[in-house]
């Protein structure tokens, strides 16, 4: 049972602390990226660098029309059960 509330980007600078290292390059892709880039905002002088693949919004961040509308039609072909039309 956790002592305090969990966080991706916590967990990530626990399993730092936990294996000793002190400061990183992280990498991330989607959802992965998001995580470096909130782990990087909570302990900034921990990461030495960031490399990101389309790393997911932030909260609180503003979606464009655009990525709104990819999202939507992402979301209606995995309902749908086309995942080679959502992989494209």
């Amino acid at each position: 049972m956790a002592d305090r509330p969990c966080t991706d980007a916590g967990d990530v600078l626990a399993l730092m602390d936990s294996l000793g290292i002190g400061r990183a390059a992280l990498v991330g892709s989607s959802f992965g990226g998001r995580v470096a880039l909130l782990a990087a905002a909570a302990a900034p002088r921990r990461v030495t660098a960031l490399a990101l693949l389309c790393a997911a919004p932030l909260p609180g961040q503003e979606q464009s029309a655009e990525l709104a509308a990819f999202d939507a039609r992402e979301d209606a072909l995995f309902e749908a059960g086309d995942l080679a039309g959502a992989a494209h």
